[in-house]
């Protein structure tokens, strides 16, 4: 992962967090969720979740140092 994909993942968690407590804290209040009407800090946590899975998975997969000398001892005995 590149420093600015990590970066941005954890910029959105934050975000995503920081409107989850918000939200959860004003549904203390009876005024906080309309019948049937999606609520405007919950379609924002949606779409932070979305973006933040688009940057993970864009990320190349590493293999780990065991799975590498694995391959290698693999290779070497073929």
């Amino acid at each position: 992962m590149s420093p600015t994909d990590g970066r941005a993942i954890e910029m959105l968690g934050h975000a995503i967090e920081y409107l989850a407590d918000d939200f959860a804290l004003e549904c203390m209040s009876a005024d906080a969720v309309s019948a049937g009407v999606k609520h405007p800090r919950i379609a924002a946590i949606e779409l932070l979740k979305a973006r933040n899975r688009e940057i993970y998975l864009r990320c190349p997969e590493i293999s780990t140092w065991g799975d590498r000398m694995r391959a290698l001892l693999r290779a070497v005995r073929a």
